[in-house]
């Protein structure tokens, strides 16, 4: 692309889940042309290489191991006092969606309200966004149990044994108990074969061959171009600046953020409200290898705001398609950290520290996702598909935790921590009032022309739900009153 590059409607900046919403929307009108760029590659659903390289795996592991699909270079801290670590972030058009679990959700009621009532964000309660959900669960499959894996079957095994209801697929996420999740697959999920639907698959592909609609690859966005208080285009990392009528950031929860801070937008909310689903999880040895072919994760259970998700299967070697995982996941978490440069290089990867543990109700949370974690994992109903369960990398059977104390748990929790990579947050919405909010209702960012940030560091807060499917949620309802004129 060259340094005389014209001018356009629109410029998206990132096609992971929110961008290739945003694109498609926006090029609906042929009059209007819109240019997507992605800092990653492109590998379109029709690649002949998509099958051989894991990049359309709807396992894992595969997807996530494909070569050059992981931002390089992100780390963060879980808690202070932790040491970084690295932080997964899609890279390439389909963005996370493209490396995920393939969990979509939409998370409770209770999170779209609190949204509207408590964040300020009018029109966005649950009586609102729900018919957007509803547009977009009839491209979400589920596994039926003849074709689970076996650390699903443990889970929904353990469950049952102690008394918990076997839900269908439209009350997993909204009710307690066990049951299939949807998953964005496309195929027969009874025969198969099963590949990702990413949200390339989802939304941009239908949209590739508009005229008005560029997609442009390995294309870092450096900077917005800042005039006064309009933004007027982007300038890539090579040097190359590109003007627009509006520019959308959709670079994601630690991207987005950083971006804006690069550009000199002047907004104290900016980077702040980071936010994650802490989680802890043992590990399975399974009687059997995983199919590595199929979904990692095919079931869930719910209770009481904690998530149990099964993984079968944990990486791409022989001995690692051997072991399973139990992981849960506390979904309303309340610890706040932060997005930030560096003072003497801030070009370079942002600082991510995440504060998953510096609040009470987060650690008494994780306490009770423990012990619900290790009375399902020391089920003995698991046995058919289980032979032993260890609770660190070094092999400490489970029996090590029987009967801990609160302190105890803390410790093993400390030590363990983990999260979803849900990082939500740090261009939260709110009204212009807010002197913590970053874009208003409408996605726009506050004291600013020509630009919205359109992706999950909008969140007021994180639902009780794995984010890629509010993430299409937030872009479609934006995007559409965006491209309406509103």
């Amino acid at each position: 692309m060259s340094s005389t590059e014209h001018h356009v409607d629109h410029i998206v900046v990132g096609a992971g889940s929110a961008g290739c919403v945003v694109a498609r929307v926006l090029s609906a009108d042929p009059d209007r042309t819109v240019l997507l760029l992605e800092a990653g590659p492109d590998r379109p659903p029709s690649s002949a290489s998509a099958p051989s390289d894991g990049t359309q795996s709807p396992n894992l592991f595969r997807a996530i191991n494909a070569s050059g699909r992981t931002w390089p270079g992100i780390t963060a801290t879980r808690a202070p006092g932790l040491a970084a670590r690295p932080y997964a972030r899609g890279f390439g058009v389909g963005g996370s969606s493209a490396v995920n679990g393939l969990v979509a959700m939409p998370g409770r009621p209770q999170d779209y309200d609190c949204w509207a009532r408590d964040f300020g964000c009018d029109g966005w309660s649950w009586r609102e966004v729900a018919p957007t959900f509803q547009r977009l669960r009839g491209s979400l499959r589920t596994q039926p149990p003849v074709r689970w894996q076996a650390a699903d079957r443990a889970l929904a095994l353990a469950a049952r044994s102690s008394g918990r209801s076997l839900l269908s697929a439209d009350d997993v996420w909204s009710r307690d108990g066990v049951g299939p999740a949807l998953l964005t697959l496309s195929g027969d999920p009874l025969s198969g074969p099963l590949t990702r639907a990413s949200a390339d698959v989802s939304h941009l592909a239908s949209a590739r061959s508009r005229a008005n609609l560029t997609v442009h690859t390995d294309a870092t966005v450096a900077a917005l171009l800042v005039e006064g208080r309009r933004v007027v285009g982007v300038r890539l990392a090579d040097g190359t600046e590109i003007t627009g009528s509006h520019v959308s950031v959709c670079a994601g929860a630690i991207l987005s953020p950083a971006l804006l801070l690069r550009s000199g937008i002047e907004r104290d909310g900016i980077g702040r409200n980071l936010c994650d689903h802490p989680a802890i999880g043992v590990t399975l040895m399974l009687r059997g290898a995983a199919d590595m072919d199929c979904p990692s994760t095919a079931a869930l259970l719910h209770a009481d705001g904690i998530q149990v998700l099964p993984l079968s299967g944990l990486g791409l070697g022989p001995e690692e398609q051997a072991l399973g995982a139990f992981m849960a996941g506390v979904m309303r978490s309340y610890g706040r950290g932060r997005v930030s440069l560096r003072a003497d290089d801030v070009a370079s990867p942002p600082i991510v520290a995440f504060e998953l543990l510096e609040d009470e109700r987060d650690r008494a949370a994780l306490r009770r996702a423990t012990r619900l974690m290790l009375g399902l994992a020391a089920s003995p109903a698991i046995g058919a598909e289980v032979f032993s369960v260890a609770i660190d990398d070094r092999g400490t059977p489970i029996d090590a935790l029987a009967g801990a104390d609160d302190d105890a748990l803390d410790q093993w929790v400390r030590f363990n921590l983990a999260d979803y990579l849900h990082a939500a947050g740090t261009c939260r919405m709110g009204r212009p009032t807010d002197e913590l909010a970053v874009v208003d209702q409408t996605c726009r960012v506050i004291g600013y022309d020509g630009v919205s940030v359109i992706d999950a560091s909008v969140f007021p807060d994180l639902p009780q739900a794995n984010p890629h499917l509010p993430t299409l949620m937030v872009a479609t309802r934006a995007t559409e009153r965006l491209a309406a004129g509103g």
